[in-house]
């Protein structure tokens, strides 16, 4: 599993420009429900790099993920990643997230550890953050 923000990241298909540029659909990626940082699935990287490269070596400008390396490969990955409460529930955080961040702001706090403590404040403030509201003319 791979983690980010102190919980797992979630499983979804995207459209991702790659190199030449090349426009290639129904990618499967993990997405932070909390912080929206993402990157491809670990088990197709390399499937990605490869189509990537040869459709720009090729000319093509786009390729569906999906019909290259097949739909059951892309569902093992998505199964792979199950929702979690985030993403059920339409939250940045929950609050296990709070409970653990808080728990090692103490004990960075109780080892002296200043830097590590700032930088778990920090990231507790992220998380817990509402959304950015923009006024509209």
């Amino acid at each position: 599993m791979d983690f980010c923000c102190g919980m797992t990241m979630v499983a979804s298909l995207q459209n991702v420009y790659a190199e030449g540029p090349v426009f290639i659909h129904d990618v499967p990626v993990l997405v932070c429900p909390t912080c929206n940082r993402w990157h491809i699935a670990p088990a197709v990287s390399s499937d990605f790099t490869m189509i990537a490269h040869n459709c720009a070596t090729d000319g093509l400008r786009e390729a569906n993920f999906r019909e290259l390396v097949g739909e059951d490969r892309v569902k093992e990955i998505l199964e792979a990643y199950p929702p979690d409460e985030r993403v059920l529930l339409d939250r940045r955080y929950i609050p296990d997230q709070v409970d653990a961040l808080l728990d090692l702001i103490n004990l960075a706090r109780s080892t002296g550890d200043v830097e590590w403590e700032a930088e778990l404040k920090d990231r507790l403030k992220t998380i817990t953050a509402g959304p950015t509201v923009r006024a509209t003319d």
